[in-house]
């Protein structure tokens, strides 16, 4: 970051410049456990790569008077840039062997899916109240431990955000005692999300199967959305000094924060969220 000053007759005139390149590579244990999938009936070992990058830039101009005279202000533009590339791959270890025994089978189709599954008998039910047999013969083939992977979201998903900006805040000093300020912002955000969620092919033997058991919980789909914000912001404040120990005000103000996209979301209709506004008194 950098920061130029230039000081003249009218006021001070600042530019402000930054830059930001960010890069995470990080695996996390999601199951926490340390029992491997043969250890116990329907274990499951998982683990989550996670692959982030953050380029932004930003730049902001400003003018603030120099204190001479009952008038100051400061006013000024800013502008920022930012590309956010993103991935989180779920790998998924089972053993299938367990999963062949019929009852196992109920359990884990009732449990992730609900009552259905495809490829196999579509009579999987839930177990509200415990074990109910719904195969008679298992739909999972015993091919022992294997492995799937899932993206939430997988390579290729990225938010691009685009952020305008112009403020001015004036205050007059009535008298020594006295001073009000006003201000306004105007705020125009534009964000883009390219999001793809999908299971990733990693075995022959076991993608079918995986990918149809786990499809409620990672749904497979794509989103593209582009989102617009823009809010004015404007803001009162009255002062007076009622003795230099005692200081009396009142204010109103606006804030905001601009919608975006969730990214820890597993279905569409809860991605995008809107912007937020605030009033303060």
């Amino acid at each position: 970051s950098q920061t130029i000053n230039y000081d003249s007759d009218i006021g001070r005139f600042s530019l402000l410049a930054a830059y930001r390149n960010y890069k995470l590579t990080g695996v996390d244990d999601q199951d926490g456990t340390a029992i491997a999938p043969t250890d116990a009936p329907l274990a499951l070992r998982q683990r989550l790569d996670r692959d982030e990058g953050i380029e932004n830039g930003y730049v902001e101009a400003l003018w603030s008077s120099n204190g001479d005279g009952p008038f100051g202000w400061i006013a000024g533009a800013s502008y920022f840039r930012e590309r956010f590339d993103f991935s989180r791959v779920i790998t998924t270890t089972m053993d299938f062997d367990a999963l062949a025994d019929p009852i196992n089978a109920t359990i884990a189709c009732g449990a992730l899916l609900g009552g259905s599954f495809t490829p196999g008998d579509p009579t999987c039910q839930t177990i509200p109240g415990g074990p109910s047999i719904a195969f008679v013969t298992s739909p999972f083939p015993a091919i022992g431990v294997r492995s799937g992977q899932g993206g939430l979201p997988s390579l290729g998903t990225q938010i691009n955000t685009e952020a305008f900006s112009g403020f001015a805040e004036l205050t007059y000093d009535v008298s020594d005692a006295l001073s009000v300020t006003g201000g306004l912002r105007y705020t125009h955000d534009i964000k883009k999300l390219d999001y793809d969620q999908r299971g990733l092919a990693v075995d022959p033997l076991s993608d079918a199967y995986l990918s149809a058991l786990f499809a409620n919980v990672l749904p497979a789909y794509s989103l593209k959305v582009r989102k617009t914000f823009d809010n004015w912001s404007p803001s009162l404040n009255i002062q007076y000094k009622a003795s230099p120990s005692v200081n009396l005000y009142a204010s109103y103000s606006t804030g905001f924060r601009p919608g975006g996209f969730n990214t820890t979301s597993t279905t569409p209709q809860f991605v995008p969220y809107d912007q937020e506004d605030a009033s303060n008194y």
